[in-house]
């Protein structure tokens, strides 16, 4: 993993057993328009580049179309994945993620490119789409790594959730982590890839309290900057949570500060009042 975090970064990586043929275009072509409608080919071959018509942004030149890529099929290895990746991969089961570390050997890489400054909603809405177009060109993917957030999806599950498309961003896409500090009591729950939507991550720096409390709370807090963009301001307050859920009693103050961990990035730290560590040195 990088030590630091490019804003708004984004790719898909379709992973499979067997390497398979690039489609033809034509192919594509078809099931893409179906998805994301109106298009142009940029490139057909190699690297296939489509711009999507009915997703433009501003430049100084006027407004262009953004593009959705895919490469050719390429190699992958499982063990690019250090120890500490695979063990955040909560969306998976052991014998899920064990299954594709040990069978998927290619995998395809997915991005888009001018996006970033799409509205959340509609970069979200684009990408998914566009997710659905892949599972359907390449039936051969087993599962799906998400970076820059390193969460796995079984390509089943992709291919059978009933979840409205700009919703399923923050479920496929955004990895939601749990540590344990070393040789203390401490813990430290945090989000990562809410950047690629121009949005702070979540973090969460505490000790005797439940982890499961701050990564229902983590979350909430997500689908709520989705929803509504940067709206926990420093010094800002949100309802705790406690084991009556979310806790209008509880008032948990937002910092604005760089994450504890990598890669380095924005975060909202959530100060968790009785629960929350101040001294950071004893991380």
């Amino acid at each position: 993993m990088e030590n630091s975090q490019k804003y708004g970064a984004f790719s898909m990586h379709l992973l499979m057993k067997e390497k398979v043929d690039q489609p033809s275009i034509n192919e594509v072509v078809k099931i893409v328009k179906d998805h994301l409608g109106e298009l142009e080919v940029v490139t057909k071959e190699g690297l296939i580049s489509l711009a999507i018509l009915n997703y433009t942004v501003e430049f100084e030149t006027g407004r262009i179309p953004v593009q959705v890529l895919f490469s050719e099929c390429e190699n992958w290895d499982a063990n690019s994945l250090d120890i500490r990746m695979k063990n955040q991969m909560w969306n998976c089961s052991s014998e899920e993620k064990e299954k594709i570390f040990r069978e998927c050997k290619y995998q395809i890489i997915a991005n888009d490119t001018f996006a970033m400054t799409l509205h959340p909603h509609n970069r979200a809405t684009l990408l998914m789409s566009y997710l659905n177009a892949l599972m359907e060109i390449f039936p051969q993917c087993e599962a799906v790594l998400f970076l820059p957030s390193y969460k796995m999806m079984m390509a089943d599950k992709i291919r059978n959730c009933e979840t409205p498309i700009k919703d399923r961003f923050i479920d496929f896409c955004i990895n939601i982590r749990f540590f344990s500090v070393e040789n203390t009591n401490n813990m430290i729950v945090d989000t990562l890839g809410m950047n690629t939507l121009l949005l702070p991550d979540i973090q969460y720096y505490f000790h005797e309290m439940n982890h499961q409390w701050a990564v229902a709370h983590a979350y909430s807090l997500c689908k709520h900057l989705f929803n509504n963009g940067s709206v926990l301001k420093n010094g800002a307050t949100t309802s705790g949570f406690s084991n009556k859920g979310f806790d209008t009693e509880l008032y948990w103050k937002c910092i604005e500060e760089s994450s504890l961990l990598v890669p380095k990035r924005p975060v909202i730290n959530i100060d968790t009042g009785n629960y929350a560590i101040s001294n950071r040195s004893s991380k």
